[in-house]
């Protein structure tokens, strides 16, 4: 349980106490549409000879909420994050936005196109895409 909490020389016990900090850190909590945004994860890429990873941050996404797909030569990522409920309650401080992930990647030339793949694991999205093997051909060179 919480004791008095002293601030400025006013006390205020327990619950009270975590609303009046938080009610003066943000003045104005903003509305919902005011935090909904369009969210760009970050993400970590890193290649070895077989195949190029892609490592996005997409918290509170659950994998039924994620969407990737190929079209062209383009890797788009739209995830749809968990909103945090709040019934029943009274919302007094807020960070966490709501709206959606996307992210778009030009794909390499040597990307296995049908052999992508995607694992969602804790907030974090693997993204494999497999490398083809460089096709070589001989030519033969004729005379005359």
């Amino acid at each position: 349980m919480l004791n008095n909490y002293e601030k400025e020389g006013t006390a205020v016990t327990g619950g009270q106490a975590i609303e009046t900090e938080c009610s003066q850190i943000n003045q104005a909590i903003p509305s919902e549409a005011e935090r909904a945004e369009l969210r760009r994860p970050a993400v970590d890429i890193v290649a070895s000879d077989s195949e190029v990873l892609l490592i996005l941050d997409v918290p509170g996404v659950r994998d039924n909420g994620i969407d990737v797909s190929v079209e062209k030569n383009v890797l788009s990522v739209k995830a749809v994050p968990v909103a945090n409920d709040t019934s029943g309650r009274r919302l007094l401080y807020a960070e966490y936005r709501s709206g959606e992930y996307r992210r778009s990647f030009s794909l390499p030339d040597d990307a296995d196109r049908d052999n992508i793949t995607a694992a969602l694991k804790e907030g974090v999205l693997r993204i494999r895409l497999p490398k083809i093997a460089p096709a070589s051909k001989k030519i033969q060179v004729a005379n005359g």
